[in-house]
Order: structure tokens, then sequence, then C-alpha cells
């Protein structure tokens, strides 16, 4: 039996094309920014799980540091 908190291996991957790194910075600064905006105390808790969704979306859109080395 596994609980909800253990980490699953993903099924899927999901690939967002961009043109250069810049185009990625501005994904995450857009999304951070917009993030900023919001006002925490002010949430529901369905809205606070939608944040927390959010935020995984956002780690990964990072570069992983072999990036540059694939095919």
């Amino acid at each position: 039996m596994t609980t909800g908190s253990a980490r699953k291996e993903p099924l899927y991957t999901i690939t967002i094309p961009v043109t250069d790194l810049q185009e990625l910075n501005n994904y995450q600064k857009g999304i951070i920014e917009l993030l900023a905006k919001v006002h925490l105390e002010d949430c529901t808790s369905h809205e606070l799980e939608n944040i927390k969704a959010i935020y995984t979306l956002l780690s990964h859109l990072t570069i992983k540091n072999d990036f540059l080395l694939k095919d």
C-alpha cells in the first residue's frame, strides 16, 4: 500500500518547445511574477492546492545540467 506522499514515477513527459534559453526564462519569470501577486492568506484551501500545483509545474521548467550533451 502506498501513501499519498509517496513519490511516483512519471507516466508522461510533456515537451514545451522553446526557441532559446531566454524564452524559457521568460516563461519562468512570468509565472513567478504572477504568483507574487497572490495573497496566500486570502486563498481558500482549494486555491492553495492549485497554487501548489503551479509551483510543481514551475519546478519542472528547469534546465537539466546535461541538456546540452543530448543529441
